[in-house]
């Protein structure tokens, strides 16, 4: 299977910035690939999102194949910026379940980071709820991340206007999530990938998602990055706000060479 150019949409259409329309009401479907051989996704997007003040969850997105070869800025994106306090809403898992290989390969350094090859799931601006998990298994093979390609858990940060600092849109609420990476080879992440799970400044919630990686070497090479990481809750001192853990469990080495 090979998706170049297109874009996968499963979505609940929300108020927009300025409240413009009725939000839609309800959950976002799922998405789900069950292929023998491989698979490519070039310059290919697939989302599973709720909009503002949309009361309901995402959807999760599931590929499981022989490989996965994601490049050109394709994108899996399971968000949400709906949710309130009473009914929080959660952003879908994206599950990877792969046979033989796993290669998200980025776009460099020089592009925008929104346009990058990436798998994200987050609490997006004004969304009140929890990011989903990322689950990576590849059970014959490797997984790797090369040239800028992402892979983020995330609440945002409130969006601000550049000249004045004034709030556009508040701070998503909630919790990262988790991501979960169990390759029977070896995982690498080089040339500036990153593996990132964060909380963002003024959210209120406890704590970045965790990072547990198994496989059988780990390589984090030439500014590649895993990090958990949080911006302070705005409760702090009833609630603080926690980075999570990273954890490694290698049957053979953990290899560090600048980063």
């Amino acid at each position: 299977l090979s998706i170049l150019e297109g874009t996968i949409d499963s979505r609940v259409q929300g108020s927009g910035a300025n409240n413009e329309r009725i939000a839609g009401q309800g959950n976002a479907g799922s998405i789900t690939f069950n292929i023998a051989d491989s698979v490519t996704l070039n310059k290919a997007y697939i989302n599973a999102n709720i909009g503002s003040n949309v009361i309901g969850n995402s959807g999760f997105i599931e590929i499981k194949s022989g490989s996965l070869l994601m490049m050109g800025g394709s994108q899996l994106n399971s968000n949400t910026s709906g949710g309130n306090f009473e009914q929080p809403s959660q952003a879908g898992e994206v599950r990877l379940n792969i046979r033989d290989r796993l290669n998200l390969e980025g776009l460099g350094t020089t592009v925008d980071p929104a346009q990058q090859t990436k798998i994200t799931t987050e609490v997006d601006n004004g969304g009140i709820g929890e990011a989903g998990q990322v689950k990576i298994e590849v059970t014959n093979g490797s997984f790797s991340m090369n040239n800028g390609a992402a892979l983020v858990t995330r609440v945002r940060r409130a969006q601000t206007d550049e000249n004045t600092g004034e709030i556009l849109i508040p701070a998503g609420q909630g919790n990262g999530g988790d991501v979960n990476i169990n390759v029977q080879d070896d995982v690498i992440i080089e040339n500036n990938s990153l593996i990132l799970t964060t909380v963002g400044d003024e959210v209120l919630g406890t704590r970045s998602g965790n990072v547990s990686i198994e496989s059988n070497s780990v390589y984090l090479n030439n500014n590649s990055e895993i990090i958990t990481a949080t911006g302070g809750s705005i409760n702090a001192l009833q609630t603080p706000s926690v980075a999570g853990n990273i954890s490694m469990q290698v049957s053979d080495s953990v290899n560090l060479s600048q980063s």
